[in-house]
This record gives structure tokens, sequence and C-alpha cells, in this order.
């Protein structure tokens, strides 16, 4: 996309972007002509403008280069306020007028209309893309797709303003999952924070919110003997996880689905596959654990030992590494997307970058 920008103490430039908004650069500058009516002439990559400075018609290439003037077009005292090119010819409107004129003769000049025209466009099948694929067409998007010139499939999702982009180029409300003395439900929230619904995905007593599988669209709970279940609150009755052990905290590796689950003796973390089968204990201390953070993405995770001290291993276990030493890790929450630890203590709350 090219636009004008009038910048301050009469710095004007002609710029340009991808409809992504990557890749912003200056063309040229085009100070005090007080440019108007900028348009592209998709055949020969060329932009067109009215400079009312010079009263001319300005041309300059895509790239920056080959800039012209093409004088002597506009009538004397002319105000014009908009211009399209299409092959040999220019389409001008001024306030009271639409008019074509030929490039090569300005002084063919043809009255298409006598009215006063706010704003128009040439339409017609030349200047329509080739016959092929639009890297749109290869990509999932619910809403917008933005083609790119810098990225390496062309094109990416986005949502509009209050809606958030998952990784399979959805637009969703943000939802909030809670529970209390009653169930688990799904609050979802609209733009500027509205509430828009709240659903129930199961209702029963005794129920400790676990973690949520938001790929393969599961809640995971426990209930007050710490039995692990879960369910997609639609259709689907809960399902006991058959863990082998009673269940006090579990995060889900959104990747494989697995489950990591720590053990209310708090002292051993195991990992159970998605099906439900095949546990193994890959982490066990003399300490007491009081955190459980996975990070999916790097395929990494935390504990929390003895309120101070917290250490990573790869999801498979395997060697450990000591991240920090501290003390007073009252909540504590992953930033995923920054690669942060972040939590409070009795005095102020803290994070660290990964």
């Amino acid at each position: 996309m090219y636009w004008v920008n009038y910048g301050k103490n009469g710095n004007t430039t002609l710029e340009t972007a991808g409809m992504d908004g990557s890749d912003r650069h200056v063309i040229s500058l085009i100070p005090m002509e007080q440019p108007v009516g900028l348009t592209l002439d998709y055949i020969t990559s060329r932009l067109y403008w009215i400079s009312e400075y010079k009263e001319s018609i300005e041309t300059i290439k895509t790239d920056g280069s080959g800039r012209f003037a093409l004088p002597d077009i506009l009538h004397k005292d002319q105000t014009a306020l908009g211009i399209s090119v299409f092959e040999g010819w220019f389409f001008m409107a001024d306030e009271h007028h639409l008019c074509s004129l030929s490039r090569n003769d300005p002084s063919a000049r043809r009255l298409l209309l006598n009215t006063n025209i706010s704003a128009f466009a040439v339409l017609h099948e030349l200047q329509q893309p080739a016959e092929e694929r639009s890297p749109c067409s290869l990509r999932t998007c619910s809403h917008i797709c933005l083609l790119s010139p810098v990225l390496a499939k062309s094109a990416k999702c986005a949502c509009p303003a209050g809606l958030l982009l998952l990784p399979s180029g959805k637009c969703e409300n943000l939802k909030i999952v809670y529970g209390n003395s009653s169930g688990i439900y799904i609050l979802e929230l609209g733009f500027q924070g509205g509430v828009m619904e709240q659903t129930a995905v199961w209702q029963a007593a005794k129920m400790n919110l676990m973690d949520v599988d938001w790929k393969r669209d599961l809640v995971y709970w426990t209930d007050e003997h710490g039995l692990l279940l879960r369910s997609n609150g639609l259709s689907e009755k809960p399902k006991v996880i058959h863990t082998g052990g009673a269940v006090c905290m579990v995060k889900i590796d959104i990747a494989s689905g697995h489950i990591y689950w720590l053990s209310c003796e708090k002292d051993k973390v195991y990992v159970t596959k998605h099906s439900g089968s095949g546990t193994k204990m890959i982490y066990q201390t003399t300490s007491s654990i009081q955190h459980l953070l996975l990070n999916w993405e790097q395929a990494l995770l935390y504990v929390v030992e003895d309120n101070h001290l917290i250490r990573q291993m790869n999801l498979t276990g395997g060697e450990v590494e000591n991240v920090l030493n501290g003390t007073g890790f009252t909540h504590m929450s992953l930033d995923i997307k920054s690669h942060s630890l972040l939590w409070t203590s009795p005095d102020y709350s803290k994070w660290l970058s990964l």
C-alpha cells in the first residue's frame, strides 16, 4: 500500500508498506507540493499524483526511481480533487466535473460527468491479479488475512479490535475458565471486557480446577479425593484419568496433550499420556514442591521447592538445572510469550526472564 504523509514544516513524504504494516519506508520526499489524489498504475508500477504547487501531474516508480512531471495538463485555476490512471488515459475529478484525457494529447479532453464527485476509481479486468492462488487461500484465517512482502508464506492472519488471534488463525473473544464451590465455568468476554456469555463446563461440589487444554477443548479438574477428570463440557461426560495416585496439581503440554501432575505428597512429578495410559515418574525430590509450571513452546518444566528454589528440566525429565534461589514465592505464573516467570511475595511482585 502507498500513501502521502504530511509531516511537520512541509516535510511531506511518499511512503509504502506491506498490507500487514511491515517493511515501511519512504519512497520520495515531496516537500511543499501539496499532493492530491495519489493513484497507482498497476501495469507500469508507477504512482501518480497531482501537485497543486507545481500545477502538474507527477509520477514516480514504486521503487523510488524514474520521477518526472507532466506539465500543461491541468487547466489554469483548476482545483483537481482526484486522479486515476488506466492504460493511456488519465481520469480526473474537480469540484464540478469528471473528465478523461489522453496522456499523449492532453488537449483531447472529454467530459464524462457534469456533477460534484467526492471519490472515484477505475474498474477493469486488466487491473485484477492474474488467475493464480492467493497466499490467503493457503491460510485458515477466520476474519482477516493480510498479504505480506516479508513473510515466508506471504500472508498472515489478523483479528478485529477486541478479538484474540489463536495459532490456528481463528479469532476468538477472551475466555476465562474459573471454578467455585458449585462447578467449573467459562466466562466469555467481549470487546472492552464486557461479559458476553457464561457457560457451565461441569457442575458438581468440591471440584478443583487444574488446567485447560485449549488446543483440544478439554478442561481438567480433581475431586475431593484427588481423582483426576476431564471433559469438553459440551457433549462429553467427565472421563476419569487413572493416574495410580492422588493428584494435587496438573499442567498440560499443549503440543502433545500429555498430562504432567504433582502427587499429593508433593515430592514426585509424573507424566501421563493424553490417552490416560502410560504414567511415568520424571522427577523426585526430598523437598516439598509448591508450584509446577510448564512452557510447552520450549518443552520445559519448572518446579518450585520449599518455597525458595526454582528448578528447570525438559519434559522428559533428565538433567535438572537450578534457575533461581529466592524467597517467598506466594503466587506464580508463567508468561510463555515472553518466556518469563512472574510471582508475588509478601511484600511485592517480581518477574524473571528465562
